[in-house]
């Protein structure tokens, strides 16, 4: 349950960073 938890909130926090890191390089061009 507690191990669950946690993988799905980094599962989360990738996710968000690797859009924040494509957004921000359509946003350079």
């Amino acid at each position: 349950e507690y191990y669950e938890k946690m993988v799905s909130r980094l599962e989360k926090m990738l996710v968000f960073y690797k859009n924040l890191r494509e957004w921000k390089v359509n946003s350079d061009k």
